[in-house]
């Protein structure tokens, strides 16, 4: 677990105080709050610092006018919740949430920012997905992703229990068919994203597929590479 800076441990507990919210404050500043926390309907733009919160319970920042998730809990023990905002990205999500998460009715393209793992179901129904690239490696239950634009399933998690979408539901009984992958817009985005994470030297060289895909040269070369995670 990386440790808070100074600076966000001051701003997460002026932010607990005032919003009258108890605190213990351990020995390397993550602030531990035994209760959930509800800013829902609050009018928020932004996010209270609270990157050094640790929440045992859930967190809702439902139904304000949020663009980002900067500034939320660094780690939450039940569900996240930040549905009806005006979310463009994830980021600043918790990495693990034990409960649920929940995104849906925002402006979300990419679920870039997601969380890494969730353990109950994952909700981003009614954004402007195009795949699902950047969703959680694991979810415990459901995916839940109809009334976006997505022209593919690229990107579905490793792991998951269902899949509900507007091209059908899906599971072990009934695997994702190829017909709902593969598609050439997302090759081409996964490409850039592989050249631009080659380039800064954290990624391995690109295969002859991706460059094919990135140059435009064959979109029907198969590609395996489902998941896609840089």
């Amino acid at each position: 677990m990386l440790e808070p800076t100074l600076k966000d441990t001051l701003e997460g507990e002026t932010a607990l105080k005032a919003l009258g919210i108890p605190f213990e404050k351990n020995a390397i500043g993550l602030l531990l709050v035994r209760q959930s926390i509800c800013l829902a309907g609050s009018s928020l733009r932004k996010l209270p610092n609270l990157s050094a919160v640790v929440v045992d319970g859930s967190f809702d920042c439902s139904d304000n006018h949020l663009e980002t998730l900067e500034g939320a809990p660094h780690k939450v023990s039940a569900d996240f919740l930040c549905n009806n905002n005006k979310l463009v990205t994830l980021k600043g999500a918790p990495k693990e949430i034990k409960g649920s998460f929940s995104c849906w009715n925002n402006n979300l393209e990419t679920l870039e920012g997601a969380p890494d793992y969730v353990r109950g179901w994952f909700n981003c129904s009614r954004n402007k997905l195009w795949s699902l690239y950047g969703s959680p490696a694991h979810i415990g239950e459901y995916l839940i992703c109809p009334q976006n634009a997505l022209v593919s399933l690229d990107g579905y998690p490793l792991r998951f229990k269902e899949l509900n979408s507007d091209f059908g539901v899906f599971n072990d009984e009934l695997p994702i068919p190829e017909s709902t992958l593969n598609h050439p817009r997302f090759l081409e985005y996964a490409a850039k994203k592989r050249a631009d994470a080659y380039a800064e030297k954290i990624c391995a060289p690109l295969t002859p597929q991706e460059i094919a895909a990135l140059g435009k040269l064959d979109y029907n070369l198969p590609i395996k590479k489902r998941h896609l995670r840089f």
